[in-house]
């Protein structure tokens, strides 16, 4: 199921969305909206610099120093989750978080296949089977 939503940026312009099951495309430039530097001489990430290109978050209006960190942003908002494990199945928004997923070395009971997170666990847990 389409549903398309049209938003009205702070200078003006408009930015259409089309979600549909959890993907977001726009015909905005990802929803980067061009205007004017901060006055105060800020840039969006705090250096001081002047940036003619903000990224705004169409949802919440939060303001990233870049596109891809907009990108990573949105998700929050999409519930996209592009990052799967290979071996459990369970997907993440941002591919650290599987990265410290995989990390994580399970422990599997021998006799049900539970799985424990610590070695010690898997221990107290095969007492139950051993007595």
């Amino acid at each position: 199921m389409d549903s398309t939503t049209t938003i009205v940026s702070d200078d003006g312009s408009l930015i259409h969305f089309t979600i549909n099951a959890g993907d977001v495309t726009s015909s905005a430039d990802d929803n980067a909206v061009t205007s004017a530097a901060h006055s105060s001489g800020n840039s969006v990430n705090g250096s001081g610099s002047s940036s003619a290109t903000v990224h705004k978050c169409a949802w919440c209006h939060r303001v990233c120093p870049t596109r891809w960190a907009l990108c990573k942003h949105t998700r929050l908002h999409t519930g996209e989750k592009p990052f799967q494990c290979v071996h459990c199945a369970r997907s993440f928004a941002d591919a650290s978080n599987l990265n410290k997923h995989k990390k994580v070395s399970l422990h599997k009971c021998a006799w049900c296949h539970r799985v424990c997170p610590t070695r010690w666990a898997l221990c107290k847990h095969t007492r139950l089977h051993t007595g």
